[in-house]
């Protein structure tokens, strides 16, 4: 794996996921062959969106890849910093607990654009759930165009298949998918939510609010 830290917060992990198992997921979602989202596609965001959360193979697997991503960022980088140890906030690795977990994890998303399509800009945040950090995982490559761009950092990432590309859910980081120019383009998408009742349980108020951007009580 390569990490390439374009800024504190914008990382991309490379080859973070096999070709195979890529290959392997791709072959079980057109096995189940989900429904697709009509109501998600307007004048904005122009893809094809399946929720696969009703598949639960496709589901843990696209799971164990957001888990194991979100546990390196959030571990690795010196500027996501919590007042409580970030070893604390992830279970061994025989468990499948963790801080980020259940309904307060996203919905794994496959997202499939033809030739013109695209999303326009926009950031992850949900009106009434407070998302942490947002994780796209590129399925392939071999498409032209669908860059992904970063509005306040002038930044443009280029789609690898296997790189996972990590950021965090708020105002400063508004996003868009470029247009694809030809061929198709495969991610899988999700955010994770902190779960905030345990989050508060296990520090003093007074500590809890220097905690970056959740909630009302943390401040970025």
């Amino acid at each position: 794996m390569n990490v390439v830290k374009h800024t504190k917060y914008i990382w991309e992990l490379e080859d973070f996921i096999s070709e195979g198992e890529i290959e392997y997921l791709l072959g079980m979602f057109n096995f189940y062959n989900p429904t697709i989202v009509e109501s998600f596609r307007n004048k904005d965001r122009k893809n094809d969106t399946y929720i696969i959360t009703d598949y639960p193979d496709l589901d843990a697997m696209a799971w164990k890849w957001v888990n194991a991503a979100n546990e390196y960022y959030v571990k690795e980088n010196q500027f996501i910093f919590y007042n409580w140890e970030k070893e604390g906030l992830f279970a061994p690795s025989d468990s499948n607990t963790t801080m980020w977990r259940d309904t307060w994890r996203g919905k794994n998303i496959i997202r499939m654009y033809n030739e013109s399509d695209s999303y326009e800009w926009h950031g992850d945040q949900a009106p009434t759930n407070h998302a942490e950090f947002s994780y796209i995982i590129y399925l392939n490559d071999d498409f032209d165009g669908g860059a992904t761009l970063f509005m306040n950092d002038k930044l443009t990432i280029t789609p690898k298949k296997g790189t996972v590309l990590c950021f965090p859910v708020d105002h400063y980081h508004i996003h868009k998918g470029v247009k694809v120019s030809g061929g198709h383009k495969k991610i899988l998408w999700n955010c994770v939510y902190r779960h905030e009742i345990e989050m508060i349980a296990k520090q003093p108020y007074l500590t809890a609010i220097n905690v970056p951007r959740s909630s009302k009580r943390c401040i970025w």
